[in-house]
């Protein structure tokens, strides 16, 4: 899927919920029995609207505005000022995926005219200053923490807008990084499994979902086997 961007330029976003994702998200909220809305506070191009049918409305928040023009059903915002456009407790579910903290999140400018998969190359100019795409989990502690804090105050107001014992899914994964010359998993999911966990979020089921990855890049064969699909529900 793609938008205009600056000067007309056709946009793309590199991390869209894939097809096998969505296909498990729909048959949980079926499961589920699932009514009512649907947030998704880091919308991208909106392919959190393909939940929606006559029993669910879905909302999207993003910040970055080639990206929110894609779906009318997805507003430009902030997820760090959520409070400005989602009441609290309006939503009845979140349904949503956050940055990995991989190498998408490359923020730096390519001198050789290579293609490159990062957020930043998709979108075709410099991230918005509070957009999450500009964060790594690496490769210094330093990096680690601002992702981290980052997340704490997003997932704190995106918790607020969920109504009590409404329904969290999220779509996550763990990435490899080269440390001292050695690949390595990175604990990205359990770190956001407990972050949602400590504000409330009870967990209730973790689904692993092969997905596609990048067949290219210096990580290409030392890729995480799988994604996950987490199911929760707020406390109340």
């Amino acid at each position: 899927m793609s938008g205009e961007g600056e000067g007309g330029v056709k946009v793309r976003h590199p991390a869209k919920f894939s097809q096998s994702i969505m296909e498990v998200i729909a048959h949980e909220l079926d499961e589920l029995e699932f009514r009512g809305l649907i947030l998704d506070p880091f919308a991208g191009t909106g392919r959190v609207h393909q939940l929606w049918n006559e029993d669910r409305i879905t909302f999207g928040v993003e910040i970055e505005r080639e990206w929110a023009d894609m779906d009318a059903r997805t507003i430009q915002g902030d997820v760090l000022k959520l409070g400005e456009v989602v009441e609290p407790g309006q939503a009845d579910a979140i349904v949503t995926s956050p940055v990995y903290g991989n190498r998408l999140s490359d923020h730096f400018n390519a001198k050789d005219g290579s293609r490159r998969h990062s957020y930043k190359f998709y979108l075709g100019r410099d991230l918005a200053e509070n957009n999450a795409g500009r964060l790594q989990w690496g490769p210094s502690q330093a990096a680690i923490k601002r992702y981290k804090d980052f997340h704490v105050a997003a997932w704190g107001n995106v918790v607020e807008a969920l109504k009590d014992g409404g329904v969290f899914v999220l779509n996550i994964s763990d990435h490899m990084r080269k440390i001292k010359g050695v690949q390595r998993q990175m604990p990205v999911t359990a770190w956001h499994l407990a972050t949602l966990r400590g504000l409330g979020i009870e967990w209730m089921k973790k689904i692993p979902v092969e997905t596609p990855r990048l067949g290219h890049g210096e990580n290409r064969d030392a890729r995480a086997l799988n994604e996950w699909v987490c199911i929760g529900r707020k406390k109340g």
